[in-house]
């Protein structure tokens, strides 16, 4: 080996070792700066606590779409009861009246009056019969010491509390008498010692009048 060879041997072992092949830069540090340690703890603690607040917000819309689906349900058969009731409660009350009506045109006792519900309670406004000129009207709810006019009140209504107030029906007349008893009805009843019934059946109005009191 010459002399030009072992100096360039010499150079090349004098040069440093670039740091991208240093053994010393690539081995991992052994400390960690506190800061880079906080800023870790803080973005887990973030990402940790969003993730709690994410299930607890899905939680809370499906108990809130759960109560809007009961309390639709809730609602749909609410409303269904009471239309049920209410059909119940009408054909009840229709066949009752049908059956009252059988059983007074069996016996012979007058039909049932018209009625008067839907009148008395203001559902229905019916066309006055036998109406009173207002004026008039006024003069006899004086007579009577009642108010003239109460707040709000119609010419109808007016009318209709007057004819409360005398005892009179919706067309004007006087109410028919409902007799108490066993069966209520508007006949008088007879005294006890004419309520033998004759073995013939009369024949003229009175003598039929006379019988249904007799048998009322």
């Amino acid at each position: 080996m010459d002399f030009a060879s072992l100096m360039s041997a010499q150079i090349a072992k004098a040069k440093p070792t670039p740091k991208s092949q240093t053994p010393e830069e690539t081995k991992p540090s052994k400390y960690i700066k506190r800061a880079d340690v906080e800023a870790q703890r803080q973005a887990d603690y973030a990402a940790e606590q969003k993730a709690i607040e994410d299930a607890r917000i899905a939680r809370l819309e499906k108990k809130r779409k759960f109560e809007e689906d009961e309390a639709e349900k809730n609602r749909a058969r609410e409303e269904k009861r009471k239309r049920l009731a209410e059909e119940s409660r009408r054909l009840r009350e229709e066949e009752e009246e049908r059956e009252e009506r059988i059983r007074r045109k069996r016996l012979g006792l007058p039909d049932l009056p018209p009625k008067e519900a839907a009148i008395e309670s203001g559902d229905a406004t019916p066309v006055p019969e036998n109406d009173i000129p207002p004026e008039e009207l006024v003069q006899k709810l004086r007579d009577m010491n009642e108010p003239a006019r109460l707040f709000g009140e119609t010419h109808t209504g007016q009318l209709r509390r007057y004819r409360k107030l005398a005892g009179l029906d919706a067309s004007g007349k006087p109410k028919a008498i409902m007799y108490p008893g066993p069966i209520p009805t508007t006949l008088e009843p007879v005294p006890e010692a004419d309520m033998k019934v004759s073995d013939v059946v009369p024949k003229d109005t009175e003598g039929r009048t006379f019988l249904y009191r007799q048998l009322a």
